[in-house]
């Protein structure tokens, strides 16, 4: 049987990692966040936020495999210290289960999806592309 996340089991979950203790999590607040994949954002009393996310299972109880790309990533980070400033431009994945197919990462509150911003506000400016790049 595969590992469904859920609101009523992430802060057991978020507790089994090791990374976080019931103290840590206890009045913590479970907010949903629709998107591709099974989204939960946590804000914790510390005021620290975690979005713990679950890709979506195949009918064959399988997950595609994408947050392995995320890990990747961060493995790349780590890899060259010197683009320690870059890295802080992307949100820090905290956890990975592959197994589970669950990533856990901080939640930037000043965030903005780029897609979200270009459908709000219908341009795209070259000096983004190019930071971006």
């Amino acid at each position: 049987m595969t590992f469904r996340l859920s609101n009523q089991n992430v802060f057991e979950y978020l507790q089994i990692t090791g990374r976080w203790t019931a103290s840590e999590l206890e009045a913590g607040k479970i907010e949903l966040k629709p998107a591709k994949n099974f989204n939960l954002l946590v804000s914790l009393p510390t005021g620290e936020k975690l979005l713990v996310k679950q890709e979506r299972y195949l009918s064959t109880d399988k997950s595609l495999g994408e947050f392995a790309n995320e890990w990747r990533i961060q493995q790349f980070w780590q890899t060259f210290p010197e683009l320690t400033e870059a890295q802080s431009t992307v949100s820090q994945l905290l956890h990975f289960d592959a197994d589970r197919a669950i990533a856990v990462f901080e939640y930037l509150d000043d965030y903005r999806d780029l897609a979200d911003f270009y459908s709000q506000e219908k341009q795209y400016p070259e000096h983004i592309a190019a930071a971006l790049g």
